[in-house]
C-alpha cells in the first residue's frame, strides 16, 4: 500500500506543476475584506476535481504517442477520482507504472 502512496505523491505532484487544460475551476474573488492569510495545502491535500469521462482513453493515446507525463497525469487523474471496482483502474496503474518508468522515476514506476 506504501508504494501506492508514494506513486500517488508523485502523480499529485506532477499533476499540480502541469493540470491538464480546464481542470483547474476559476476561483471566486476574494471579498473586499481583508482576507486571512491561509498557508497552502500540503501536496497529499490537493483537492483533485473529477476526472472527465474520457480520462482514461485520453491517458492511452497519449502513452501509445509516448507523451508519457500527459498520460501519467490523466493515469493518475483516472486512479485519483475513480473507485478501485472501475472499470479500467487496474489498467490504469499498470499504465502510470510504466510511464513513470519512462520518464525516470524508476522507482516510483515498480513499486
Amino acid at each position: 500500500m506504501s508504494e501506492i502512496l508514494h506513486l500517488a505523491a508523485l502523480a499529485v505532484t506532477l499533476w499540480a506543476a502541469n493540470p491538464p487544460p480546464g481542470a483547474l475551476a476559476p476561483t471566486a474573488k476574494p471579498s473586499s475584506a481583508a482576507p486571512a492569510a491561509q498557508p497552502a495545502p500540503a501536496a497529499d491535500r490537493v483537492s483533485v476535481p473529477p476526472a472527465p469521462a474520457n480520462a482514461f482513453e485520453t491517458a492511452l493515446a497519449d502513452h501509445d504517442r509516448g507523451d508519457w507525463a500527459d498520460a501519467a497525469r490523466y493515469f493518475f487523474w483516472y486512479i485519483k477520482t475513480s473507485a478501485q471496482t472501475a472499470l479500467n483502474y487496474g489498467w490504469a496503474e499498470y499504465f502510470l507504472g510504466e510511464d513513470l518508468v519512462n520518464l525516470g522515476f524508476t522507482q516510483a514506476g515498480v513499486d
